[in-house]
């Protein structure tokens, strides 16, 4: 499983990049016009840089806060940024052992699927909750319903982990496909059986009887070798004993 085993790279990186996505914005909102412009940086976890400037009224505001005046944006949010670091974690830990000549690859494809399938699932669950919760927020404050993502740009922070989640199950299908194809490849080793030759002379000493005896025929027992020496004690070829156990 040689060439199985070379995929380990590719979820060892996808959970690296899902680390550093939480660590980048997820939605930005910019605005522009005549009479000032404003910008708002949304993290997963909550985390929001807002910077305005209206010149009509000569105020400038910016910095950051966390958007926990909006529950329905910020806990939904926060519980997902940790299903995905989790996901990421297991992704690492679980492609790094399959390095290691006593893990196979039925043994660790369970973890990525369940890692992608995490990461593709919380990604969409993320966008769908900023959306209701964002309108409820609306609703309370102004009266009416606002849509989050009608002005708001998706980025790097929540396109990213949907993207590494679906291709470590593409992964994992690839190792499926290559695992069963080296299956059908490999080499079947066969036994062979010795020859057995009635013409095989016996020495006198009874210490070489013993190895004749022992091998009782003309042919190695492990590779097929032909003995030309009947006092061979080991295979010229592979290096089996020959001597009598």
């Amino acid at each position: 499983m040689t060439n199985v085993r070379k995929l380990w790279i590719l979820p060892f990186l996808c959970g690296i990049i899902t680390i550093i996505a939480l660590l980048t914005p997820t939605a930005l909102f910019l605005y522009s016009s005549a009479y000032g412009n404003y910008t708002e940086i949304q993290w997963m976890w909550g985390l929001l840089f807002y910077d305005l400037k209206d010149f009509m009224s000569d105020i400038y505001l910016s910095g950051f806060d966390f958007i926990i005046y909006a529950p329905g944006n910020f806990i939904p949010g926060v519980i997902i940024s940790i299903v995905m670091l989790s996901s990421a974690i297991i992704l690492i830990i679980s492609s790094n052992s399959l390095r290691k000549p006593s893990r196979q690859f039925t043994s660790i494809k369970k973890f990525w699927i369940l890692s992608g399938i995490l990461q593709i699932t919380s990604g969409i669950i993320y966008i769908i909750a900023m959306e209701i919760g964002f309108n409820i927020y609306k609703l309370i404050t102004i009266g009416h319903f606002v849509s989050f993502w009608e002005n708001r740009i998706p980025s790097f922070g929540i396109i990213a982990p949907i993207i590494c989640g679906a291709l470590c199950i593409i992964v994992v299908i690839i190792g499926y496909t290559l695992s069963k194809r080296e299956e059908m490849t490999a080499p079947v080793r066969q036994i062979i059986k010795p020859k057995l030759s009635p013409l095989t002379p016996l020495n006198s000493d009874p210490q070489l009887n013993r190895i004749v005896e022992s091998s009782g025929f003309n042919f190695c027992p492990e590779c097929g070798t032909k003995i030309n020496n009947a006092n061979s004690k080991f295979c010229v070829k592979c290096g089996i004993s020959l001597m009598l156990k």
